[in-house]
């Protein structure tokens, strides 16, 4: 299982649960407000005043 994370420190992070580990990061200019995954696994980002969508490797969920 996998989840999504976003903070001050500016990235977005997918952290595979089973081995708590970071598999993939994404770095947006500003510190991340929030961020939702769609069906597909594509993450949308909020930052700033904008919006960024990524597309990840693995599993959507």
């Amino acid at each position: 299982m996998r989840r999504r994370a976003g903070g001050y420190d500016e990235m977005v992070r997918v952290w595979d649960l089973g081995t708590r580990s970071v598999v993939e990061e994404f770095r947006v200019p500003e510190w991340v407000r929030g961020l939702s995954v769609s069906s597909r696994g594509t993450i949308l980002v909020v930052y700033g005043g904008s919006v960024a969508a990524f597309a990840t490797r693995g599993p959507a969920v």
